[in-house]
């Protein structure tokens, strides 16, 4: 049997023809605190200094996803190292869309 997973926002867009066929499974987002607090021990974990303010930039692009946050967290290491100041952060999304998640 397959399993289909679905986004939280519209699942029951999904057409009932499938239904029968498939089981649903619809995820709620995690909050932008869980997020962050999981991301700071994987911080301290593997010695990464990062303020809170860039950890809460980096938990509200996940956008409640914890595998979406620990990736740009992974990005943002390949990006600026060990030590991820602020700044390192604006230069990393300079040019994507997460520019808006600076007011956080």
């Amino acid at each position: 049997m397959w399993s289909l997973f679905l986004p939280p926002p519209k699942p029951k867009k999904f057409p009932q023809r499938f239904y029968p066929v498939v089981s649903a499974t619809i995820f709620r987002r995690i909050s932008v605190r869980q997020i962050a607090d999981n991301l700071q021990k994987i911080a301290q974990t593997e010695g990464i200094k990062i303020s809170d303010k860039g950890l809460a930039w980096i938990a509200a692009a996940g956008d409640g996803s914890m595998r979406d946050a620990q990736s740009i967290f992974d990005q943002a290491i390949s990006y600026a190292g060990s030590e991820i100041q602020d700044h390192d952060l604006k230069n990393f999304w300079a040019y994507g869309p997460a520019v808006s998640f600076f007011a956080v």
